[in-house]
Order: C-alpha cells, then sequence, then structure tokens
C-alpha cells in the first residue's frame, strides 16, 4: 500500500485522505502495522496515535495513546500479530502497548489482547527519578546553568574539583622541561593552581588495581 503523508499540524494525507491523528504538535514517525489496516504516529504531543478505518462510520479515526508517555515519541514498531506496538520517546522509556481493536483476533500467542492503549511492558534505560521526579529551586536551576553547563538537579558537588570540562592548561612556575605548578580553568568558570610536588606525594601511595 502506498501513502503519501504531510506531516504537518497533526494531520496525514493518505490518497489526498486527510485523516485526523489528535496531535498539535510535528508528527515524527510513523509505521504501517504488518497487515497494513492500521498505521502509529509518533509525535512531540507525548502520545502515540494509532490510526485505523472504521468500517461502521466508512472513515479513517484516529485512536490516541498518551499515558504514562512524557515526551516525544521518536520511533514505534509493530508486532507480527498486528496487535502490540512498541515506541520509544525521548524520556529514555522503551514501551510495548495494546492497539488491539474490535477488527483484529482477540487472542494470539500472547494470550487474550488488551483494550487499545494499554500498557504492557516498560523499561527506562536511565535514571527516571532524578530527571523528572527531584524538585530544584530556580535559582539553583540557572546556577547549574550557568557553573556546569546543565540544567539537570546534581543535588551535590562533583568529588572532583572542577565541576565541568577543564578548557585550558597553562605552565605557571617553570617551563615546558621542568614546570612545578600548572593553572587550569574549565566551563564551570574555576580557576585551579596545580602543584606538582604537592600532587606527586598525594597520589605516591595510589595502586591500579
Amino acid at each position: 500500500m502506498e501513502a503519501n503523508f504531510s506531516l504537518a499540524y497533526g494531520k496525514l494525507r493518505l490518497h489526498n485522505i486527510k485523516l485526523p491523528t489528535k496531535i498539535d504538535r510535528a508528527a515524527v514517525y510513523v509505521k504501517w502495522s504488518p497487515l497494513e489496516d492500521r498505521f502509529a504516529v509518533g509525535s512531540g504531543s507525548k502520545l502515540l496515535a494509532v490510526c485505523c478505518f472504521d468500517e461502521e462510520s466508512d472513515w479513517w479515526i484516529g485512536k490516541k495513546i498518551k499515558k504514562p508517555i512524557r515526551s516525544t515519541v521518536t520511533c514505534s514498531d509493530w508486532h507480527p500479530n498486528n496487535v502490540l506496538l512498541a515506541c520509544g520517546s525521548s524520556d529514555f522509556h522503551v514501551r510495548i502497548f495494546s492497539a488491539f481493536t474490535k477488527s483484529g483476533p482477540s487472542e494470539s500467542e500472547w494470550g487474550k489482547h488488551t483494550p487499545l492503549g494499554s500498557l504492557l511492558f516498560d523499561h527506562c534505560d536511565g535514571d527516571d527519578e532524578s530527571r523528572f521526579g527531584s524538585k530544584i529551586t530556580a535559582m539553583k536551576r540557572f546556577q547549574d546553568i550557568d557553573r556546569l553547563a546543565t540544567a539537570d538537579n546534581t543535588g551535590s558537588r562533583l568529588l572532583t574539583i572542577h565541576q565541568n570540562c577543564i578548557n585550558e592548561i597553562r605552565i605557571h612556575k617553570g617551563d615546558r622541561l621542568m614546570a612545578s605548578e600548572v593553572s587550569s580553568i574549565g566551563r564551570d568558570g574555576n580557576l585551579v593552581l596545580w602543584n606538582f610536588p604537592a600532587l606527586c606525594e598525594q597520589t605516591a601511595d595510589l595502586k591500579i588495581v
């Protein structure tokens, strides 16, 4: 089945027919089902729209899967049984939903199908709580942006002296052949002086395990 898609303003054109997807942000990804009787649309509206043809109304309809998606849906794929739908989103989650409609089989090798939009699997590739569940003041957020070049709530300082990448290192005492002290400046705005003799004493007992 060939289709010409126009993804602007949350609508798709299929053979010059406007299909409602119930999204108000850009459509990012479109995937036909194996039987090509429906397709999924991932968008910036934090939802996954499943569009299928309704024989009773003789028209294409769009049903949205919203919870618990919390960010842009960037990809999706169908199971060969034409019912299970997987999607990945910018909140670091991979989820599998039921895309069962009354036109499909009620059971498969996965068992009895649940209603459309039922969450069957959810995996987070990251520390979800620290990204979305933390509370942080506006002043602290702006301080982190200025000093650490990030808006994430770190909760505490890093164990390193510099709190961000080091941009430049220069000799402060001595020369290239015998430098005794160097200075470093980082994106955190810190200027640090490093004394080589002192560093050698502090690291003398370190061992690689």
